[in-house]
């Protein structure tokens, strides 16, 4: 990850440029989302802020 300005614009039009790199990213990205924010996990979340509220 560009720590820079310059360095994060030419990540950016790096990605625009290069179809294949745009699409690798995009899958990682939804494979991440998808095991971080799987419907078991947000349910289990609220679940414990639900309990944690009601014995307070």
């Amino acid at each position: 990850m560009p720590k820079d300005v310059k360095g994060l614009a030419n990540a950016i039009i790096n990605v625009l440029q290069d179809e294949e790199i745009a699409n690798v990213m995009g899958k990682k990205g939804r494979i991440l989302i998808e095991k971080k924010y799987r419907w078991e996990e947000v349910g289990e979340l609220m679940l414990r802020v639900y309990e944690a509220v009601l014995n307070s």
